[in-house]
């Protein structure tokens, strides 16, 4: 009820009633209402009989000239009915009239009220939305968190790996360069021990039996003498051959040697690749590092073994 004495309705309501009060008042104190018309008395009428023939004729008096009745009183009846007429128009506006406004005001009341619901499923849907984005953010982070940890864990594992088989190739390197080592270093023995014996029988010999003409070697001890000068090649290339640390098992590289007479060397060339380029370069450059190679001075051995020498480098030795 406050509500409504506080609405924009209530001033012209509040007009509808004084004017209607005043409409009241005028008719009241300025309409003078007629008189109530006098209760007549009834009384008893005699009727007598008489002789129609006897009866002499009653002459018949022209009928009186009506007088026009007052027009005051129908117009003042008028006047009072038109009031209450536009008193119950008035009245039946003014309830119109309000009822527009009460449904007005209802359907105010609705659409702030849908308005509201509508804004609190708004708010509703949005907090949701917000609090989906949210789970779905903590999700995606937790979700990288497990692959980075994944991927650490993993990096951990193959560097570990990594350093395991390293750690295993270079024992694998070392042993082989050990065993290498050992097997040059018997092979070297045994060369120079066949050299030794091959020296004693020269130095005991006679000069065509042992191959040996006025200090000169002769074709007589061709194969031994060729064996000799082989194994002091190969032993000046080791000496000076430095492995690379790329170096692995299977690897084999053959270099052609090119000498003069004198056992200076003329030309180098790689005739089958490792197919790692450290791996031939070390060999080239062992065969480039020996000064003066070991040969014979017989020509003919000279020209038949060591005018062009293959040699066959891989990491286990050296080969002729």
């Amino acid at each position: 009820m406050m509500d409504f004495f506080r609405s924009r309705y209530f001033p012209a309501t509040l007009f509808a009633i004084a004017v209607h009060l005043l409409l009241v008042g005028l008719m009241v104190l300025g309409v003078s209402w007629p008189e109530r018309p006098r209760d007549f008395e009834l009384r008893p009428i005699q009727l007598e009989f008489a002789n129609l023939q006897e009866m002499a004729p009653i002459p018949v008096p022209d009928p009186p000239v009506s007088e026009s009745p007052p027009q005051a009183q129908p117009q003042q009846s008028s006047v009072e009915d038109q009031q209450a007429l536009a008193l119950r128009r008035q009245e039946q506006e003014d309830n119109e009239r309000l009822e527009r406004e009460r449904r007005e005001q209802e359907q105010e009341a609705r659409r702030q009220a849908e308005l509201q619901a509508e804004r609190a499923r708004q708010l509703e849907e949005e907090r949701r939305q917000n609090q989906r984005r949210a789970e779905e953010e903590r999700a995606r982070q937790r979700e990288e968190q497990r692959q980075e940890q994944e991927r650490i864990a993993n990096q951990q594992r193959l560097e570990a790996e990594r350093q395991q088989e390293l750690e295993r190739q270079e024992q694998q390197r070392r042993a082989q360069e050990q065993e290498r080592q050992q097997q040059a270093q018997a092979a070297e023995q045994a060369q120079a021990e066949r050299a030794q014996r091959l020296a004693e029988i020269v130095a005991r010999g006679s000069g065509t039996d042992t191959g040996v003409v006025g200090g000169s070697e002769t074709s007589t001890n061709e194969p031994g003498l060729a064996e000799m000068h082989q194994a002091l090649i190969r032993r000046q290339i080791q000496q000076a051959w430095r492995l690379p640390p790329t170096a692995r098992s299977g690897m084999r590289v053959v270099v052609n040697i090119r000498l003069l007479p004198t056992g200076e060397l003329r030309e180098a060339s790689i005739v089958q690749s490792s197919g790692n380029a450290e791996f031939d370069r070390s060999a080239l450059d062992a065969v480039n590092s020996v000064n003066h190679f070991n040969v014979p001075r017989d020509p003919v051995v000279f020209e038949n073994v060591f005018r062009s020498l293959n040699l066959d480098f891989d990491p286990e030795g050296l080969r002729l």
